[in-house]
Protein backbone atom coordinates (compact mmCIF):
# COMPACT_ATOMS: atom_id res chain seq x y z
CA UNK A 1 0.00 0.00 0.00
CA UNK A 2 1.46 3.44 -0.46
CA UNK A 3 2.03 6.18 1.60
CA UNK A 4 1.81 8.67 -0.78
CA UNK A 5 -1.62 9.96 0.10
CA UNK A 6 -0.65 9.78 4.01
CA UNK A 7 2.09 11.78 2.81
CA UNK A 8 0.96 14.33 1.22
CA UNK A 9 -1.85 15.54 3.41
CA UNK A 10 0.75 15.66 6.31
CA UNK A 11 3.00 18.20 4.55
CA UNK A 12 -0.35 20.05 3.42
CA UNK A 13 -2.02 20.13 6.68
CA UNK A 14 1.17 21.26 8.24
CA UNK A 15 2.26 23.87 5.49
CA UNK A 16 -1.13 25.22 5.57
CA UNK A 17 -1.25 25.84 8.83
CA UNK A 18 2.06 27.53 8.59
CA UNK A 19 1.19 29.62 5.94
CA UNK A 20 -2.18 31.10 7.82
CA UNK A 21 0.59 32.05 10.46
CA UNK A 22 2.89 33.62 8.23
CA UNK A 23 0.13 35.72 6.67
CA UNK A 24 -1.21 37.30 9.75
CA UNK A 25 2.14 38.08 10.83
CA UNK A 26 2.44 39.64 8.17
CA UNK A 27 -0.63 41.46 8.01
CA UNK A 28 -0.26 42.66 11.64
CA UNK A 29 2.91 43.94 10.59
CA UNK A 30 1.79 45.85 7.52
CA UNK A 31 -1.17 47.33 9.61
CA UNK A 32 1.01 48.01 12.69
CA UNK A 33 3.37 50.24 10.26
CA UNK A 34 0.56 51.80 8.15
CA UNK A 35 -1.88 52.25 10.99
CA UNK A 36 -0.24 51.86 14.69
CA UNK A 37 -3.02 53.87 16.42
CA UNK A 38 -6.18 51.33 14.48
CA UNK A 39 -4.18 47.96 15.74
CA UNK A 40 -3.75 49.78 18.86
CA UNK A 41 -7.36 49.97 18.97
CA UNK A 42 -8.11 46.35 18.07
CA UNK A 43 -5.75 45.41 20.91
CA UNK A 44 -7.10 47.69 23.70
CA UNK A 45 -10.42 45.69 23.23
CA UNK A 46 -8.78 42.25 24.04
CA UNK A 47 -9.48 41.61 27.81
CA UNK A 48 -6.99 42.79 30.52
CA UNK A 49 -5.48 44.74 27.64
CA UNK A 50 -6.73 48.03 28.65
CA UNK A 51 -5.57 48.28 32.04
CA UNK A 52 -1.96 47.08 30.58
CA UNK A 53 -2.48 50.17 28.27
CA UNK A 54 -1.97 52.42 31.20
CA UNK A 55 1.27 51.72 31.98
CA UNK A 56 2.66 50.58 28.01
CA UNK A 57 2.90 52.95 25.33
CA UNK A 58 0.70 50.29 22.80
CA UNK A 59 1.68 51.90 19.69
CA UNK A 60 5.01 52.47 19.78
CA UNK A 61 5.45 49.17 21.06
CA UNK A 62 3.15 48.12 17.98
CA UNK A 63 5.56 49.92 15.42
CA UNK A 64 8.67 48.33 17.25
CA UNK A 65 7.66 44.97 16.41
CA UNK A 66 6.33 45.33 13.35
CA UNK A 67 9.50 44.91 11.24
CA UNK A 68 10.13 41.73 13.35
CA UNK A 69 6.57 40.61 12.44
CA UNK A 70 6.92 41.16 8.60
CA UNK A 71 10.50 39.15 8.58
CA UNK A 72 9.14 36.44 10.20
CA UNK A 73 5.69 36.15 8.52
CA UNK A 74 7.35 36.53 5.41
CA UNK A 75 9.80 33.95 6.08
CA UNK A 76 7.04 31.49 7.25
CA UNK A 77 4.83 32.27 4.19
CA UNK A 78 6.98 31.35 1.51
CA UNK A 79 8.62 28.14 3.46
CA UNK A 80 4.71 26.95 4.11
CA UNK A 81 4.05 27.81 0.04
CA UNK A 82 6.51 25.94 -0.42
CA UNK A 83 5.83 22.80 1.58
CA UNK A 84 1.62 23.19 0.69
CA UNK A 85 1.98 24.10 -2.85
CA UNK A 86 4.98 21.43 -3.34
CA UNK A 87 2.79 18.44 -1.99
CA UNK A 88 -0.14 19.16 -3.72
CA UNK A 89 1.33 20.13 -7.22
CA UNK A 90 3.92 17.21 -6.54
CA UNK A 91 6.71 19.87 -7.62
CA UNK A 92 10.09 18.07 -7.14
CA UNK A 93 12.05 21.70 -6.95
CA UNK A 94 10.07 23.26 -4.46
CA UNK A 95 9.77 19.76 -2.30
CA UNK A 96 13.56 20.02 -2.71
CA UNK A 97 14.17 23.54 -1.36
CA UNK A 98 11.68 22.45 1.20
CA UNK A 99 13.16 19.48 2.69
CA UNK A 100 16.49 20.51 1.97
CA UNK A 101 16.01 24.08 3.90
CA UNK A 102 14.25 21.55 6.68
CA UNK A 103 17.86 19.47 6.84
CA UNK A 104 20.24 22.63 7.03
CA UNK A 105 17.80 24.26 9.72
CA UNK A 106 17.78 20.40 11.86
CA UNK A 107 21.57 20.23 11.32
CA UNK A 108 22.21 23.60 12.78
CA UNK A 109 19.79 22.91 15.60
CA UNK A 110 21.25 19.09 16.39
CA UNK A 111 24.77 21.64 16.44
CA UNK A 112 24.22 24.05 18.78
CA UNK A 113 22.93 21.24 21.17
CA UNK A 114 26.20 19.65 20.68
CA UNK A 115 28.11 22.68 21.51
CA UNK A 116 26.16 23.43 24.33
CA UNK A 117 26.73 19.25 25.85
CA UNK A 118 30.79 19.79 25.15
CA UNK A 119 31.39 23.34 26.19
CA UNK A 120 28.89 24.76 28.01
CA UNK A 121 31.46 27.32 29.85
CA UNK A 122 31.65 28.63 26.24
CA UNK A 123 27.83 29.01 25.75
CA UNK A 124 27.47 30.49 29.22
CA UNK A 125 30.14 33.06 28.61
CA UNK A 126 28.39 33.74 24.81
CA UNK A 127 25.06 34.08 26.51
CA UNK A 128 26.25 36.61 29.37
CA UNK A 129 28.11 38.42 26.16
CA UNK A 130 24.84 38.61 24.09
CA UNK A 131 22.61 39.53 26.87
CA UNK A 132 24.66 42.62 27.63
CA UNK A 133 25.33 43.41 24.46
CA UNK A 134 21.28 43.43 23.96
CA UNK A 135 21.08 45.62 27.29
CA UNK A 136 23.98 48.14 26.26
CA UNK A 137 22.41 48.59 22.85
CA UNK A 138 18.60 48.58 23.59
CA UNK A 139 17.83 49.58 27.61
CA UNK A 140 15.79 52.17 28.47
CA UNK A 141 14.44 52.42 31.87
CA UNK A 142 10.97 53.36 33.02
CA UNK A 143 9.55 56.90 32.88
CA UNK A 144 8.20 58.35 36.31
CA UNK A 145 6.07 61.26 36.31
CA UNK A 146 4.61 62.01 39.79
CA UNK A 147 3.66 58.76 41.16
CA UNK A 148 2.93 57.35 37.23
CA UNK A 149 5.29 54.88 36.05
CA UNK A 150 5.29 54.26 32.01
CA UNK A 151 7.49 51.24 30.57
CA UNK A 152 9.22 52.59 27.71
CA UNK A 153 8.30 52.03 24.20
CA UNK A 154 11.31 49.95 22.58
CA UNK A 155 9.92 46.69 22.61
CA UNK A 156 13.48 45.04 23.76
CA UNK A 157 13.41 47.47 26.30
CA UNK A 158 9.94 46.52 27.26
CA UNK A 159 11.35 43.09 27.46
CA UNK A 160 14.19 43.55 29.63
CA UNK A 161 12.19 46.01 32.34
CA UNK A 162 9.72 43.38 32.36
CA UNK A 163 12.05 40.60 33.40
CA UNK A 164 13.88 42.62 35.80
CA UNK A 165 10.36 43.51 37.59
CA UNK A 166 8.88 39.66 37.13
CA UNK A 167 11.57 37.60 37.88
CA UNK A 168 13.44 40.18 40.37
CA UNK A 169 17.23 40.38 38.99
CA UNK A 170 19.22 43.31 37.47
CA UNK A 171 21.35 43.67 34.94
CA UNK A 172 22.79 40.67 32.54
CA UNK A 173 25.86 39.74 35.29
CA UNK A 174 24.56 41.70 38.14
CA UNK A 175 23.37 45.45 39.10
CA UNK A 176 27.23 46.97 38.71
CA UNK A 177 26.05 46.32 34.63
CA UNK A 178 24.74 50.12 35.04
CA UNK A 179 27.49 51.43 36.81
CA UNK A 180 30.03 50.63 34.19
CA UNK A 181 31.61 53.66 32.16
CA UNK A 182 30.97 52.21 28.67
CA UNK A 183 27.29 51.83 29.59
CA UNK A 184 25.27 54.85 28.71
CA UNK A 185 21.44 55.12 29.77
CA UNK A 186 18.85 57.86 31.43
CA UNK A 187 19.86 57.75 35.00
CA UNK A 188 18.16 61.03 35.70
CA UNK A 189 14.92 60.50 37.80
CA UNK A 190 12.28 63.26 39.44
CA UNK A 191 10.63 61.81 42.69
CA UNK A 192 7.93 63.93 44.33
CA UNK A 193 9.23 65.65 47.75
CA UNK A 194 12.84 64.64 46.97
CA UNK A 195 13.86 66.07 43.67
CA UNK A 196 16.46 64.70 40.79
CA UNK A 197 18.05 61.58 41.62
CA UNK A 198 21.46 60.46 39.50
CA UNK A 199 20.54 56.95 39.95
CA UNK A 200 22.94 54.38 40.14
CA UNK A 201 20.58 51.87 39.14
CA UNK A 202 17.32 51.69 37.19
CA UNK A 203 13.76 51.20 38.54
CA UNK A 204 13.37 47.94 37.31
CA UNK A 205 15.95 47.03 39.84
CA UNK A 206 14.46 48.14 42.96
CA UNK A 207 12.69 45.33 45.25
CA UNK A 208 8.77 45.91 45.27
CA UNK A 209 6.24 45.13 47.95
CA UNK A 210 4.47 42.78 45.67
CA UNK A 211 6.99 41.16 43.95
CA UNK A 212 7.03 39.55 40.43
CA UNK A 213 4.25 42.43 39.01
CA UNK A 214 4.59 45.55 36.76
CA UNK A 215 4.64 48.76 39.15
CA UNK A 216 1.95 51.34 38.38
CA UNK A 217 2.98 53.56 40.97
CA UNK A 218 6.07 54.41 43.16
CA UNK A 219 3.88 53.48 45.59
CA UNK A 220 4.66 49.69 45.09
CA UNK A 221 8.79 49.76 45.87
CA UNK A 222 10.19 49.32 49.08
CA UNK A 223 12.15 51.77 48.59
CA UNK A 224 12.71 53.86 45.37
CA UNK A 225 15.16 56.38 46.11
CA UNK A 226 17.94 54.12 48.00
CA UNK A 227 17.55 51.69 45.44
CA UNK A 228 18.14 54.58 42.78
CA UNK A 229 21.01 55.82 44.60
CA UNK A 230 22.36 52.04 44.91
CA UNK A 231 22.57 51.79 48.73
CA UNK A 232 19.46 49.36 49.45
CA UNK A 233 16.07 47.77 48.79
CA UNK A 234 17.81 46.53 45.23
CA UNK A 235 18.28 43.31 43.68
CA UNK A 236 22.32 42.05 43.13
CA UNK A 237 21.52 38.86 41.13
CA UNK A 238 21.83 39.02 37.78
CA UNK A 239 19.41 38.27 34.96
CA UNK A 240 21.32 35.36 33.30
CA UNK A 241 21.85 33.64 36.59
CA UNK A 242 18.20 34.02 37.56
CA UNK A 243 17.32 33.00 34.31
CA UNK A 244 19.55 29.78 34.30
CA UNK A 245 18.22 28.96 37.59
CA UNK A 246 14.52 29.30 36.28
CA UNK A 247 15.63 26.98 32.96
CA UNK A 248 17.09 24.06 35.78
CA UNK A 249 13.98 24.07 37.47
CA UNK A 250 11.60 23.94 34.58
CA UNK A 251 14.17 21.89 32.32
CA UNK A 252 11.45 19.59 31.26
CA UNK A 253 9.55 22.24 29.34
CA UNK A 254 12.54 23.19 26.34
CA UNK A 255 13.22 19.91 26.58
CA UNK A 256 9.72 18.67 25.66
CA UNK A 257 9.28 21.61 23.39
CA UNK A 258 12.64 20.85 21.39
CA UNK A 259 11.78 17.40 21.50
CA UNK A 260 8.29 18.32 19.70
CA UNK A 261 9.83 20.71 17.00
CA UNK A 262 12.32 18.14 16.20
CA UNK A 263 9.95 15.45 15.68
CA UNK A 264 7.85 17.74 13.34
CA UNK A 265 10.97 18.21 11.50
CA UNK A 266 12.01 14.73 11.13
CA UNK A 267 8.55 13.39 9.76
CA UNK A 268 8.02 16.66 7.45
CA UNK A 269 11.76 16.23 6.16
CA UNK A 270 10.46 12.29 5.77
CA UNK A 271 7.14 12.99 3.84
CA UNK A 272 8.90 15.54 1.71
CA UNK A 273 11.68 13.28 0.56
CA UNK A 274 9.41 10.21 0.10
CA UNK A 275 7.00 12.44 -2.20
CA UNK A 276 10.46 13.93 -3.94
CA UNK A 277 11.12 10.07 -4.32
CA UNK A 278 8.19 8.68 -5.42
CA UNK A 279 7.57 11.12 -8.31
CA UNK A 280 10.40 9.99 -10.10
CA UNK A 281 8.90 6.17 -9.38
CA UNK A 282 5.88 7.62 -10.83
CA UNK A 283 7.36 8.70 -13.74
CA UNK A 284 9.45 5.74 -14.39
CA UNK A 285 6.56 3.72 -13.77
CA UNK A 286 4.69 5.52 -16.49
CA UNK A 287 6.99 5.30 -18.87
Amino acid sequence: MSCRPCARIILITFNFLFFICGALLLAFGIVGIADPHGLTRFISGIPGVEQTSNIIDIPATVVGSAVFMIILGGVMLVFGFFGCVGAWCMAKWMLFIYWFVLVLILLAEVALIIVAAVSPGKVESHAKDSLFTSLKKDFSPVSIHGKNITLPSNVIAVAWVSLQFEVGCCGANNFSDYDRPDFRWNNTFVLDNIGTIDARVPPSCCKLVKAKELPTSTDAFVDLPSCLRGQTAYNEVGCYKSVSELMVKYNYVPIIIAAIVIFIELVAIIAAIYLWKSNDKQKMEIR
